[in-house]
């Protein structure tokens, strides 16, 4: 039971990551980079490094770094969004 119970808890982790990653990634991808100012544009340069680094340990399998790498890189971006809110079309 030990295992089954592991692999459920394993499957939720890994669906909150990637659920996390599409988030990130629309996001991103609806920011524009070259409307923010210079300390806009490094966090968001940052934020995408982490992105793609928490993409990799996903692939990898490594869904508890891959989740602490999505956090930063949404912690990075939360002012962007903020500051620079895109409208809905």
């Amino acid at each position: 039971m030990l295992s089954s119970t592991s692999d459920v808890v394993a499957e939720q982790q890994r669906q909150h990551v990637a659920e996390s990653l599409e988030k990130l990634n629309l996001q991103l991808g609806k920011t524009d980079r070259q409307k923010l100012d210079p300390d806009g544009q490094s966090r968001f340069d940052l934020a995408k490094t982490f992105l793609q680094s928490a993409q990799k340990a996903f692939t990898d399998g490594s869904y508890a770094e891959a989740d602490s790498l999505a956090t930063k890189a949404s912690t990075i971006l939360a002012p962007l969004a903020v500051s620079h809110p895109i409208p809905n079309r």
